[in-house]
């Protein structure tokens, strides 16, 4: 989780220096939502029983409150996060298999010549070239 979270610090092909005494400034500014696997309800349900914003907002909970209101398991991964601990695994990316860009033309907005069409064809495969360099730079 914290490599995933300052990998995004200094894009593209910059680096960022992240030690453990950098957790507690970092996590005191970082949403709890900003946290993979606490972007959806599961970061919601955190920032309501515990009124937290930030996550480092959690380390004032001890062990035994975190696993009373999240059970033994997530309790103990709260824990563990907000001090900076994570044991999963981190996956190096791999290329995207597929790159794509699309456009919806509803009603008044409708491609109804060739010409329009051919605009669009050409804004799009521009996108897919664009995005395919910014992949390939990173």
């Amino acid at each position: 989780i914290l490599a995933k979270l300052c990998c995004g610090f200094n894009k593209p092909k910059k680096q960022t220096i992240f030690t453990q005494s950098d957790i507690d400034h970092v996590f005191d500014k970082t949403p709890v939502q900003k946290i993979q696997g606490l972007g959806g309800k599961a970061g919601e349900r955190v920032m309501e029983l515990f009124q937290v914003e930030y996550i480092g907002q959690l380390r004032k909970y001890s062990l035994d409150a975190l696993q009373t209101s999240m059970g033994e398991k997530d309790g103990y991964w709260l824990f563990n996060l907000t001090r900076g601990i994570e044991t999963t695994a981190v996956n190096s990316r791999n290329l995207y298999k597929t790159i794509s860009a699309s456009k919806n033309f509803p009603g008044k907005t409708c491609l109804d010549t060739i010409d329009k069409i051919r605009i669009w064809c050409h804004n799009l495969a521009e996108e897919i070239f664009n995005r395919l360099e910014k992949d390939r730079a990173e």
